[in-house]
């Protein structure tokens, strides 16, 4: 386990190793639980809002781990975020949920550089960085008008459409269908088509 520990980023693995989880930072138990995900060399790791309450530095950090672990073991990973920055900098390809569907799938450059389904653009457009230039955009945010859906009483149609500024009449009343504009990119939205 201290190689492992040493593989994650820890200096002196052994004095990590007989701490207890109340002695370490936010930063330093999320490295030992990714140090425990890849003990057995999975093909697979899915990780679950992994940078979601760490601070920005701390946040690159644990990216980084991720990308030279993916590279270090041949592991495939599904890294589920709410931070369009993380995304951006993280993943080959990204599909965007929204209230239980998938709404936009497609390479990553090109989803957070043009995003088509109105919710994948209010999403980047909440990012704390510049998509485009990189950098970290300071100020007040603005937000996604309206409130998500209660998933016990979703909409027959497209369940961004209460808060869609490009909503039309069928989006009320139908769920829209799968429309691919390009290879390896699709969108459900009525925008794009039927």
């Amino acid at each position: 386990m201290c190689e492992l520990l040493h593989e994650v980023g820890f200096d002196q693995p052994e004095t990590i190793y007989d701490t207890y989880p109340h002695q370490l930072s936010g930063g330093q138990r999320q490295r030992i639980v990714i140090a425990q995900a890849v003990a057995c060399r999975p093909a697979l790791l899915i990780a679950d809002e992994p940078t979601s309450k760490l601070d920005d530095p701390l946040r690159s950090e644990i990216s980084a781990l991720f990308l030279k672990l993916r590279q270090q073991y041949g592991t495939t990973i599904l890294f589920i975020s709410h931070d369009p920055a993380v995304l951006a900098t993280f993943a080959d390809r990204i599909a965007l949920m929204y209230a239980g569907n998938i709404v936009e799938v497609g390479n990553s450059a090109e989803v957070c550089m043009r995003p088509l389904h109105p919710y994948t653009q209010a999403l980047l457009g909440l990012a704390r960085f510049s998509l485009a230039t990189g950098a970290i955009v300071k100020g007040r945010f603005p937000k996604i008008q309206g409130a998500p859906p209660d998933p016990a009483n979703l909409p027959v149609g497209c369940r961004f459409e209460p808060r869609c500024s490009d909503r039309m009449q069928v989006c009320a009343l139908r769920y829209p269908a799968e429309f691919v504009p390009e290879p390896a990119r699709s969108v459900n939205c009525f925008k794009y088509g039927e």
